[in-house]
């Protein structure tokens, strides 16, 4: 009789396109699959944390799309040279929705990566503080500041291993990923020059293709398509419309493979 194999779900990074992440948990989690190890990479690993923490997907979306972000302006920082938003704020605040404090405490075994901001290497993050290792994969450059702990300096995952594809090979034997950070669609008349443009636009290109290099050895890969947004996905994560129309987008595109991530299994 075989032996039915262990799957692992890479999140990937991609701010406020995160929503289609609950979108893929949705349709595998209707369909009867549930991963065997998850690891995620900024906005992934946030999601990633919470449907470890709780095992349904529907406790994930109803945390994200009705999170109060009137309380956003509490976590801002009275010292800007760090960050926009306060670090010990923020790992209280996702204290608060995760419910938990480590990662003993998850249903499914988790990993979140994170930048070593000395040496610039990945380093993920399997035990102890459950909200200390998700703020660190997210402390994105100029608008969080970085983790700071005895045993390193942390910020986004993003920089260093944006689609954790070959972590989850070493510990799974299958690999199933979604990658957010595809290059979007521009269309001719929204192609503009101006510095903030073009700048924008080169930073997006050298996410699609780390992302590309890192998802390459997926057994199924999931990548929506991706409008032109702006540089932070701001408006994305706060307008819940917005946000369960990316839902759907996620779980359109697992659909769409669902009979090739069954026979994984």
């Amino acid at each position: 009789m075989n032996k039915e194999k262990k799957m692992g779900l890479v999140l990937g990074s991609g701010g406020g396109k995160g929503f289609m992440h609950i979108g893929v948990l949705k349709t595998l989690q209707e369909n009867d699959i549930t991963p065997d190890y998850v690891v995620g990479s900024s906005i992934g690993a946030l999601i990633g944390a919470l449907f470890c923490r709780f095992g349904d997907y529907k406790k994930v979306e109803d945390i994200v799309l009705n999170f109060d972000w009137k309380d956003f302006s509490s976590l801002l920082s009275l010292n800007i040279n760090k960050g926009i938003l306060d670090s010990r704020k923020v790992v209280d605040k996702l204290n608060v929705l995760l419910e938990s404090s480590d990662f003993d405490d998850l249903e499914i075994p988790f990993e979140s990566v994170a930048t070593n901001f000395y040496t610039a290497q990945a380093h993920y993050f399997d035990k102890g503080s459950l909200a200390e290792a998700v703020y660190a994969s997210m402390a994105f450059p100029m608008l969080i500041e970085p983790l700071k702990r005895e045993d390193g300096v942390f910020w986004d995952g993003g920089l260093s291993d944006p689609l954790p594809v070959e972590r989850a090979r070493k510990k799974t034997d299958v690999v199933l990923a979604v990658n957010l950070d595809k290059y979007p669609q521009f269309t001719k008349n929204k192609i503009g020059v101006s510095p903030y443009k073009t700048t924008r636009k080169a930073i997006k290109s050298l996410q699609h293709h780390f992302a590309a290099y890192c998802g390459g050895q997926a057994d199924v890969l999931l990548e929506p398509e991706i409008e032109e947004e702006g540089f932070l996905s701001i408006s994305r994560i706060i307008k819940k419309e917005k946000g369960r129309e990316l839902i759907e987008k996620g779980s359109e595109i697992t659909s769409s493979k669902l009979s090739i991530i069954k026979s994984l299994k």
